[in-house]
């Protein structure tokens, strides 16, 4: 009603103030949009940083550790870390435990079971001879595993893009093996050596657990409180 009480230069100037005000607003929430992205990127780096960090410091402290040659032993010990890591953060309230049923632990076990072979297996191929920076080699072709075994087990056709993506990645982990020499006498040799199929295991493995965990129920993760 107020509306039509006013002048036509009144109405103009409240449609200019609203419309200016609209793009304010507009702009204040780009700003926050914008902002937020960026924030989101550099967690990313950071968290990638921390991740490649401790990855190479694993991996350094693992080449110090062959003195005891006992990788399977080692490799438990590894995974006890993780209790001593969770454990206080379950007392003390940081994260809620996890709520699982006896069906829930069912479903987990194979998914546990293969984390736990893929671990060991790779911390065996590492303990060999030579093997720390040959296993890391063959650990890179992970992603072709991954990709053919959920062609099989979930009937998972990769897209093309992909699919090619992983032909550089292929030739890459033959011609790092074989230091370049890629005859069929060579890379039998290097491609059925102990730390070779150690790590391959290892591959099958980590790909089998992922393709089962994505595999399980969509709440799962929230509702057993597993979320990362």
């Amino acid at each position: 009603t107020l509306l039509f009480l006013l002048d036509g230069d009144s109405l103009s100037l409240i449609t200019f103030i609203s419309r200016q005000n609209t793009g304010i607003m507009t702009s204040v929430a780009a700003s926050k949009s914008s902002s937020s992205s960026l924030g989101e990127v550099l967690q990313l780096l950071v968290l990638f940083a921390a991740w490649y960090g401790f990855n190479a410091g694993y991996n350094v402290t693992n080449a110090h550790l062959k003195v005891f040659a006992f990788p399977i032993t080692i490799s438990a010990l590894q995974l006890v870390v993780g209790l001593v890591y969770a454990l206080p953060l379950w007392i003390l309230g940081i994260r809620p435990p996890p709520k699982l049923t006896f069906n829930d632990l069912i479903k987990l076990f194979p998914v546990a079971a293969l984390n736990a072979i893929g671990h060991t297996v790779t911390v065996i191929a590492m303990f060999q001879k030579g093997g720390g920076s040959f296993a890391h080699v063959i650990k890179a072709s992970e992603p072709v595993v991954s990709v053919l075994l959920g062609l099989v087990v979930n009937g998972a056709v990769p897209k093309p893009f992909t699919a090619l993506a992983l032909l550089p990645v292929s030739y890459g982990v033959a011609y790092a093996s074989t230091l370049g020499n890629l005859s069929v006498a060579s890379m039998s040799k290097e491609l059925t050596s102990v730390t070779a199929i150690f790590a391959m295991i290892g591959n099958v493995s980590f790909a089998l657990r992922s393709i089962l965990r994505k595999n399980l129920p969509a709440d799962f993760k929230k509702r057993t409180n597993l979320t990362p």
